[in-house]
């Protein structure tokens, strides 16, 4: 029951695209810094649950990348990757650089939200998937 009532919710907050790519990258970002925080107060053992997630967080975020969306399509591709690779690599210096990546494309997508949220509105960019297959398959 609670993946029907997610996405019930989901749906009544009427989620855009940009919206929810914010959140994932929030999430991203605080597991990331969850995991530099261990790694410097406990070690590489302390750090892998949340590196663990982070990926994970970071995996859904290549899925959401349009293969034929061009060059800005594939520069996302390899700052995702180079935050991937910094994450496996697990030493604090990397963790940092990989936040200082998504930080900053957080903060870009933040600065177009208002004309992302407009174009969706406007039906030049589609709203994001019905979730209503994949959340009644949870069930």
């Amino acid at each position: 029951m609670h993946a029907v009532r997610t996405y019930q919710q989901q749906r009544a907050v009427g989620w855009t695209r940009i919206d929810l790519l914010l959140t994932l990258f929030d999430r991203a970002v605080s597991e990331l810094e969850g995991a530099l925080a261990a790694r410097e107060a406990g070690g590489a053992e302390a750090a892998r649950p949340g590196l663990l997630r982070f990926q994970g967080l970071l995996s859904g975020l290549v899925a959401g990348v349009n293969p034929e969306g061009g060059e800005l399509a594939a520069n996302f591709l390899r700052l995702y990757e180079f935050a991937f690779h910094c994450a496996s690599q697990g030493k604090p210096e990397d963790l940092r650089a990989a936040l200082t990546v998504l930080r900053t494309l957080r903060e870009g997508l933040v600065e177009i939200r208002p004309e992302a949220r407009r174009l969706e509105r406007e039906g030049v960019v589609p709203p994001p998937p019905d979730l209503a297959a994949s959340v009644l398959h949870e069930v």
